[in-house]
């Protein structure tokens, strides 16, 4: 059903009286507002819209032109979208000039009866076009919701002679029914960019799950888990599990600066190295593989980006790890006995940072029965909640303490539940990524 919207300003027509002569002219005009309510009540194209306020309230106030402005708020213009009969495709008029640059700024109805004698008026239009100005109507288009400008309605040469008070009260009116039908039509075409975009970062979170590892891997004596929770659709964290060519495990973890889709595009470039420099060595060095990583990313690291890395190796029959660290955490050993923590420290400055000299080795250590390799992101760090209260590192660490003895898979669950628990309602602020490698026996 067709519902008819009646304004303030359209009721309040309904009980002026007539002036003497004039009945047949404002039934007339009241009668082409009303069907203006009509034909917009199911409209969704905006170039139709304006074509229909135009048509109609040229044809409702018997004058010879319409134009309706839009307002161009990069370049602060006004400028015709539709017209009828305009001699040229569009014209462009500066906010601080002209009659309309004026209704625009003053958000009033100008009433002009002879324009060579205003000083707003400049004419330029008329010279463009060769047409002859006699009289102008305008009113300000404006959003219903905030009053922001939409544009200007304009209305030239009104039949028999200047317009008057009850024009100025019908241009209103259509004015308020421009302003509310494009407010409507921008928003449901924001509605439908929102959506569009929302439907792209939905594929882009599932082609870059994809880039993770589709499923952990089976080592004999060890047990891997991990967890992922992007803080937006796309991450800038990074993990995998790959095997060498001497038998041994890679693992790894990366952490770009930031989130959100350029943080995701670093992140795709560094699993793609990271998977072709794996597969075509014999054996890995970690300190000389982040030297590698590091010169093939840092062409593609510009306005501020870098990312912290660990690159740890695992020897399943002797259970040896050597790692090199380029600033990142957390990354730590959990003694699975004695239910303590030893910090992977940092070897290296982190990927794309301007080279500083170094000195400490890559480290060693051996995994004994119980004990894990966890990488996580700062992400777990960062987390808050209701109360804006930071989780922070001495909380992770404690956790993890408490969580010593669990196996790899229950303690990533374990981890995760807690974490939930402690930001409630609130959403993660970052990243949080997790990877837990552990010797079962």
């Amino acid at each position: 059903m067709t519902q008819l919207v009646v304004t303030r300003d359209e009721a309040e027509m309904w009980d002026e009286p007539f002036a003497d002569g004039q009945p047949d002219r404002q039934l007339a005009a009241l009668n082409g507002l009303l069907e203006l309510s009509l034909a917009m009540a199911g409209e969704q194209d905006e170039d139709r819209i304006l074509s229909i306020v135009a048509e109609d309230a040229c044809r409702a106030l018997g004058c010879e032109r319409a134009s309706l402005f839009l307002f161009d708020t990069d370049r602060s213009e006004l400028y015709t979208r539709v017209a009828t009969r305009l001699e040229v495709n569009e014209i462009r008029v500066p906010l601080e000039r002209g009659v309309i640059g004026w209704v625009a700024r003053e958000r009033q109805i100008a009433n002009v009866p002879d324009p060579v004698r205003d000083a707003r008026w400049e004419g330029l239009a008329d010279r463009q076009t060769g047409f002859r100005t006699c009289n102008i109507l305008a009113a300000p288009v404006v959003a219903r919701s905030d009053a922001s400008l939409l544009g200007v309605l304009q209305l030239l040469n009104r039949t028999g002679g200047p317009f008057d008070e009850f024009d100025e009260r019908l241009i209103r009116a259509f004015a308020e029914h421009a302003g509310a039908a494009l407010e409507r039509q921008r928003m449901r075409d924001a509605t439908r960019r929102n959506l569009e975009y929302q439907s792209a970062l939905e594929v882009g979170r599932r082609i870059q799950r994809s880039f993770l590892p589709d499923s952990l891997p089976q080592v004999d004596n060890y047990q891997v888990a991990s967890s992922w929770e992007p803080a937006e659709y796309v991450s800038g964290d990074y993990y995998d599990c790959l095997p060498l060519a001497d038998g041994r495990w890679l693992l790894m973890i990366a952490d770009v600066s930031g989130h959100g889709l350029g943080a995701s595009l670093v992140m795709a470039s560094t699993r793609a190295m990271v998977h072709l420099m794996a597969r075509s060595a014999e054996t890995i060095n970690p300190d000389e593989f982040l030297d590698k990583l590091d010169r093939a990313l840092r062409p593609d690291l510009k306005d501020g980006l870098f990312l912290t890395a660990i690159v740890a190796v695992c020897d399943p029959v002797t259970h040896e790890v050597e790692y090199a660290n380029a600033g990142h955490q957390p990354a730590m050993v959990v003694r699975g006995k004695t239910r303590t923590l030893e910090r992977l420290e940092t070897t290296r400055i982190p990927i794309g940072f301007p080279p500083i000299p170094v000195s400490r080795p890559p480290g060693r250590f051996t995994l004994e029965s119980g004990d894990s390799v966890v990488l996580g992101t700062d992400g777990l760090f960062e987390l808050r909640n209701a109360s804006d209260e930071l989780f922070g590192s001495t909380r992770f660490h404690e956790m993890l303490k408490r969580h010593a003895g669990f196996a790899a898979e229950d303690m990533v669950a374990s981890i995760d539940a807690e974490l939930r628990d402690y930001r409630g309602c609130c959403g993660n602020q970052d990243d949080m990524t997790l990877l837990v490698w552990q010797r079962q026996a």
